[in-house]
């Protein structure tokens, strides 16, 4: 019985190494989810400084992820990707600046495919969290960092017909 014992203590400790290790890839599989829902979304709007917004506030993505413990969100990058149709010229733009004339929809490099890249960098936790003082060692008794990259293609390439300005460009 005394054999049983111990072979059933390791069993169980590896069982609960295995749980700890899958909650790593369950948690980043949501943050993907979330993060890629939410770059669509901001594709989706009318104006650009919408989405920017969305980013700048944090508060949709901070919502989300809030809703299941163990993630822990570091920064939030947004940034703009041109890329001109024959995909030779790429250029990465800062969603808060104006577009460069050469670039916008009736500019030199256009007709342009435009891209949201939204970059998470988070910390999530293991489901356990191991005794052990030094050295923190990710996974086990720390946080595993992340840096999740989800995209969406930019849909509105209109103009206000108020300002005559693109809405990307807005």
């Amino acid at each position: 019985m005394a054999e049983f014992a111990s072979y059933l203590a390791i069993l169980l400790a590896l069982a609960l190494a295995l749980i700890d290790i899958a909650a790593i890839p369950a948690r980043r599989g949501q943050l993907e989810s979330i993060s890629a829902r939410i770059v669509h979304q901001m594709s989706m709007q009318d104006r650009l400084s919408s989405s920017r917004k969305v980013v700048d506030d944090g508060f949709q993505l901070n919502q989300s992820v809030a809703s299941f413990e163990g993630v822990h969100i570091k920064d939030v990058n947004l940034t703009l990707l041109a890329i001109s149709r024959q995909g030779d010229r790429t250029i990465s733009l800062d969603p808060h600046k104006a577009i460069p004339s050469d670039w916008r929809p009736d500019g030199a490099n256009c007709p342009c495919t435009y891209q949201l890249n939204l970059k998470v960098d988070a910390n999530i936790d293991p489901l356990f969290t191991a005794p052990i003082a030094r050295p923190k060692i990710p996974g086990l008794n720390g946080p595993v960092h992340f840096a999740i990259d989800q995209s969406s293609n930019w849909e509105n390439l209109g103009r206000d017909p108020y300002t005559g300005q693109f809405y990307i460009n807005e």
